[in-house]
């Protein structure tokens, strides 16, 4: 039983990095494409 449980902990821990993860990323993308085009319309 306790087997079962510190795995389902793992998997659960494991499932919430990855999400942070790909947040994080999602994030970081949207704010750069935000900060290249206000550069390109700076430029024009």
């Amino acid at each position: 039983m306790e087997f079962t449980t510190s795995e389902s902990c793992r998997g659960f821990f494991v499932v919430y990095i990855y999400i942070h993860t790909y947040l994080v990323c999602a994030m970081s993308s949207i704010v750069n494409c935000k900060q290249v085009s206000y550069n390109n319309h700076i430029r024009k």
